[in-house]
């Protein structure tokens, strides 16, 4: 996996629009980390869902810094995935893994404990696969895109 920070802060709809500076300010709290765009990396910011770095590697799509709608930026992740014929899509989450794995609409499919470390294997109705692996307090989450290149 490649090391990349994508922070989410909020799974819910942001229903109230945020400045850009908001969003910065909410990433910053949350993360105790000063916000800063990386060179390498596309940005996006839409005041009704947050703020988001990505960059297109190899045949994944890595989010980096995140902040506001965790459903829509994957949602969105998934159409850049498909029109570039990507096979993997990967994030950071901050927070415990099990609300995020179950608001993506995906269920643990097995689970495995390895030098103090978890790993959750997923798998939502349509069959598509998440895997969540421990990083020190960080969970990776990685989404194997049906349709990719170089994927079954």
């Amino acid at each position: 996996l490649s090391c990349h920070r994508c922070h989410n802060i909020n799974l819910r709809t942001i229903h109230m629009r945020k400045t850009l500076e908001e969003y910065i300010q909410m990433y910053e709290k949350h993360t105790k980390e000063k916000f800063q765009f990386n060179t390498g990396f596309s940005f996006f910011y839409e005041p009704e869902h947050g703020l988001c770095e990505y960059k297109i590697e190899d045949t994944g799509l890595y989010f980096w810094q995140m902040c506001g709608d965790l459903k829509y930026w994957v949602d969105i992740g998934y159409k850049v995935c498909q029109q570039f014929e990507l096979s993997s899509m990967s994030a950071y989450i901050l927070r415990k893994p099990k609300p995020f794995i179950r608001a993506l609409g995906f269920k643990i499919d097995s689970e495995e404990y390895k030098d103090g470390y978890r790993r959750y294997h997923c798998i939502n109705k349509a069959g598509e696969k998440l895997t969540a692996t421990q990083y020190g307090k960080k969970y990776i989450f990685v989404w194997r895109i049906r349709g990719g290149k170089n994927n079954e």
